[in-house]
């Protein structure tokens, strides 16, 4: 008889242990540890899909990070970036270089049709015509160097834009994910261990 109600009190101090031992390590459960509970058919197994999601959101905010990018405004950065490029270069103008040559020669040969031998005259105006022809080249590189520079200052200023939209709107999803694990995580976890209670 009382062998018999030492066994029973036995019984009781392990069943005590074991619920112990499931509480002690609530604080230490993972994904692999819920996924057990959940095949095991618990009566908390809905507390467990809760914690089981919540940390697979968790997992999904830290993998949460800057990379997003807009076609339309890389496109926008490309030409920009293209644009400045060119007139660095000089590809930019030289259909304007070639114009300003074309015009140089077209003054110097008027020069030389309408000078009637003289050349004094011809020689002055030679000289005069190719002096224009270097304004004209010295204006249109000016021209050009102004534009590289606005073209540089716009893409730069685009690619910082870029770059805080794309910041801010992955910073907002992580943050979201964040909350939404956190609620995920406190609600599995208070149903998991109400339902280990009631067991």
């Amino acid at each position: 008889m009382f062998s018999g109600g030492g066994s029973g009190g036995s019984g009781g101090g392990a069943g005590g242990s074991a619920m112990s031992g499931m509480g002690g390590s609530a604080g230490g459960i993972g994904p692999e540890q819920v996924l057990q509970m959940i095949r095991s058919g618990v009566s908390s197994s809905f507390g467990a899909a809760q914690l089981f999601t919540g940390f697979q959101n968790k997992k999904k905010a830290k993998q949460a990070e800057p990379g997003l990018t807009d076609p339309g405004q890389v496109a926008t950065l490309e030409y920009l970036k293209q644009k400045a490029k060119g007139f660095g270069t000089g590809s930019a103008f030289t259909a304007e270089k070639a114009m300003v040559g074309q015009n140089t020669a077209a003054t110097r040969s008027a020069i030389a049709r309408n000078t009637g031998g003289d050349v004094g005259a011809t020689i002055g105006g030679m000289v005069r015509a190719q002096q224009a022809g270097n304004a004209g080249i010295a204006q249109v590189i000016a021209g050009a160097s102004q534009r590289e520079q606005f073209f540089t200052q716009a893409f730069v200023k685009q690619e910082n834009l870029v770059a805080q939209r794309k910041l801010e709107l992955q910073l907002l999803k992580q943050s979201k994910l964040e909350a939404k694990a956190a609620s995920q995580i406190q609600s599995g976890t208070s149903n998991l261990m109400g339902g280990l209670m009631m067991s």
